[in-house]
């Protein structure tokens, strides 16, 4: 075990999650700024490494045990998408689709966790993402909305 750990930081960050506690937020802020950098960085402009930033989601998706932190960082994803696309303009159909398929993994998430509390905790930020982006084409407010209203039918 202690030559898995130390073969690679992927490695290093499952065995901690499965076998100490630990703290999701400072284990996901690694995974968020890769994610932040390709959409909106810091400095200069977005870089639109759509496989960079889902990678991000994958390995952190592997990397802990805990659906709702997975489905935080997915929503996180698409956050950050809608900003960039608010912020410089219409992009391109591909990078709307590579964010509504990641809603849409999401929204399946929260449906498969059957958990009324992890619906409700992912309510408002989901349904803050659909209105962000009333107005973008492409179809992204639209199917976005469609998603929202297939998980939350009562919602406004």
């Amino acid at each position: 075990i202690q030559d898995l750990y130390k073969l690679n930081n992927d490695n290093k960050l499952f065995l901690v999650t499965r076998f100490t506690e630990t703290d999701l937020e400072s284990l996901a802020e690694p995974y968020r700024k890769i994610i932040a950098e390709q959409f909106n960085p810091r400095r200069g402009f977005p870089k639109f490494g759509l496989r960079i930033a889902r990678k991000a989601v994958t390995d952190f998706k592997k990397a802990v045990n805990n659906p709702a932190a997975v489905i935080d960082m997915m929503l996180y994803y698409v956050e950050q998408g809608v900003i960039c696309t608010n912020t410089y303009g219409d992009i391109d159909e591909p990078f709307y689709n590579s964010h509504v398929s990641m809603f849409e993994s999401a929204v399946k998430l929260i449906r498969e966790l059957n958990d009324p509390a992890v619906t409700e905790q992912f309510r408002y930020r989901a349904q803050k993402i659909v209105r962000d982006t009333s107005g973008i084409g492409w179809g992204f407010h639209d199917d976005l909305a469609h998603l929202y209203r297939s998980e939350y039918p009562s919602a406004d």
